[in-house]
């Protein structure tokens, strides 16, 4: 598993998570499971390792230079719980820390419980510890 996933709302929302639409940066791909962040133009971008997230991809776009096609999205409210990709087995110490993305690239997002200079999700709950995936949600938001 690559990117974030939801897991749950704490906010006791039930049935399906709340969707939004943003238009997305020209030539810049984005897929599902992606953390989207504004850029400097108002569109969506790949968030990076200490921006503000607005949302997670829920759909594949790949635009051409000056096309900026929607992405579609569920946004990083506090009380959303995803699951994440850590980049190494997660251990119990790491429940209550705060972690940077370790991989971050294009559908291939992961978490890394080694570094915590940007703080970008809290580690709230172990979750598959065979395949490294843990429940997080992100510290840094635009909600």
């Amino acid at each position: 598993m690559a990117g974030f996933a939801y897991h749950q709302s704490l906010g006791g929302r039930t049935g399906a998570p709340p969707m939004r639409e943003h238009m997305s940066a020209a030539s810049t791909e984005i897929k599902p499971g992606d953390p989207i962040a504004h850029d400097s133009d108002g569109y969506v971008d790949l968030a990076s390792s200490g921006d503000s997230v607005l949302g997670v991809a829920q759909n594949h776009v790949n635009p051409g230079s000056g096309e900026h096609p929607y992405v579609h999205y569920i946004p990083a409210l506090k009380d959303i719980i995803w699951i994440a990709e850590n980049d190494a087995t997660p251990q119990q110490t790491d429940i209550g820390t705060q972690i940077d993305y370790g991989t971050a690239t294009t559908g291939a997002f992961t978490v890394d419980d080694t570094t915590t200079s940007n703080g970008d999700v809290n580690v709230l709950e172990l979750y598959d510890t065979e395949n490294n995936l843990i429940l997080v949600n992100f510290n840094l938001t635009v909600w």
